[in-house]
């Protein structure tokens, strides 16, 4: 499955499909991070002819007749208790598992891998780096919400391997403590 949140969905209204050339592949089952079910209901992702589902995950209380109407155009909404307006990461990917969904690429944005990061259920990190610098602080970040108060509390990549895609990097790795028995 891919995971991105409303805000992603709301800025650049992504498919969330494979690319590879010819057909090859199977696209991934969808998820939106997306409490009060802000998602626009032409949203291109809701509009895609794929294999694959999409999965709101909206909190109690989300607009009743909404939902109705993304479930009416194909959409699975999977309403989850939140707190502080947040739902829950533990909760949602306990929830994907009894669903026999064992692997999930969380795409982003900020609030969502920040999140992610902070609650643990991040096993691995693919972070792809261009060689461009925005020299500001008005770009979108990758992770939002509070991080690490010191370089000691930061979350630490073991097993760690780099590759190059043309002029793009990726780096891999497990978050120290999550890397597979061997």
């Amino acid at each position: 499955a891919i995971m991105v949140g409303i805000g992603t969905v709301r800025a650049d209204d992504p498919s969330l499909t494979t690319r590879l050339p010819e057909g090859k592949g199977a696209d991934p089952q969808r998820i939106i991070i997306d409490p009060l079910l802000r998602i626009d209901e032409q949203a291109r992702l809701l509009r895609q002819r794929s294999g694959a589902g999409t999965l709101l995950v909206s909190a109690e209380g989300c607009d009743a007749q909404k939902r109705a109407r993304l479930e009416a155009a194909g959409a699975e909404v999977l309403v989850m208790p939140a707190q502080e307006g947040h739902i829950t990461l533990e909760a949602v990917m306990a929830e994907l598992g009894g669903q026999g969904i064992s692997s999930v690429l969380i795409e982003g944005g900020g609030g969502i891998i920040g999140a992610a990061l902070r609650s643990g259920v991040v096993d691995k990190v693919y972070a792809f780096m261009a060689p461009k610098l925005l020299a500001g602080d008005d770009g979108v970040p990758v992770c939002r919400g509070p991080g690490a108060a010191t370089m000691a509390e930061a979350l630490v990549l073991d097993q760690v391997s780099v590759r190059r895609f043309g002029v793009d990097t990726l780096i891999q790795g497990y978050i120290m403590g999550n890397q597979p028995q061997e």
